[in-house]
Order: structure tokens, then sequence, then C-alpha cells
């Protein structure tokens, strides 16, 4: 099941800030950092309240 992804000059704040996620976990390798922070963001309910006024 090889799945790929390329990263664009548009997503350069997010690598950066999955180097850092990477880096403070002490994560070998970039994919496994982008496993973990997947892993977490799917075990989440985001609960949004938007102000109208």
């Amino acid at each position: 099941m090889g799945k790929q992804i390329v990263f664009n000059d548009q997503d350069k704040e997010l690598i950066e800030k999955i180097v850092h996620y990477q880096d403070e976990h002490e994560i070998k390798y970039f994919v496994e950092a982008v496993r973990q922070l997947c892993r977490i963001g799917l075990g989440k309910s985001v609960n949004l309240k938007i102000d109208l006024d």
C-alpha cells in the first residue's frame, strides 16, 4: 500500500511545525512524526465555536 505525498511552498510553515514536533519527541524519521500527528489528530474530536457577531 504505497502512498506518496508532496509538500509545496505553501506547506513551509506546516513542515517547520512537523520538524519541530519531530525534534521535541526525538523521532528519527519525518514520516514517523507525520504518522504520529495523524493518529493524534484523527483520535481527537474537534468542536469549533464561531462567533458571527
